[in-house]
């Protein structure tokens, strides 16, 4: 076995930069995040160039975090979570 490699990588738990660790649910949620951009936005229809289809990112991702209903949380968006948990209400 090669030195250092002794423990296996779902057994080690990565901190970035904040301390923060990193776990498997996180590399989850990325990843839904990235297969819903995709459905979405970047192939839920035909763009002219990459440059028309970045255009439309921001106009979604605001659309993402503030308007639509996520399943997870109740049925509210990312941004009504962090509101509630950032004044206090953690239920």
């Amino acid at each position: 076995m090669a030195q250092g490699f002794e423990d296996h990588p779902s057994q080690v738990a990565l901190e970035g930069a904040h301390g923060f660790a990193w776990g498997f649910a996180l590399g989850r949620k990325a990843e839904r995040f990235i297969r819903t951009l995709l459905g979405e936005c970047s192939y839920a229809r035909l763009y002219r160039s990459n440059a028309a289809r970045l255009a439309t990112l921001p106009g979604w991702l605001a659309a993402y975090n503030y308007l639509r209903p996520h399943t997870a949380p109740a049925g509210q968006t990312p941004m009504r979570v962090l509101v509630d948990k950032a004044g206090g209400n953690h239920s």
